[in-house]
């Protein structure tokens, strides 16, 4: 489920902060559980949807040639 893969990319950002890679499939990872909580809670949604925008904020402005973010 969506909420185990964020905990763990959570705890892989921890212990390699600049994995690019992790941090790319934590946002997504995010991004999907928003669309999930949509339905029910729109709150919810937006706070994983907030997360998920600052997580592809910091790459795209640490990382500006990687187009993906």
């Amino acid at each position: 489920d969506f909420q185990r893969a964020v905990a763990t990319f959570e705890a892989l950002i921890a212990e390699q902060p600049n994995d690019l890679e992790n941090n790319k499939l934590h946002a997504i990872c995010l991004r999907f559980l928003g669309d999930i909580l949509a339905d029910e809670s729109v709150e919810q949604a937006s706070k994983y949807y907030n997360r998920a925008i600052e997580r592809l904020r910091t790459l795209a402005l640490k990382n500006p040639d990687i187009l993906d973010y």
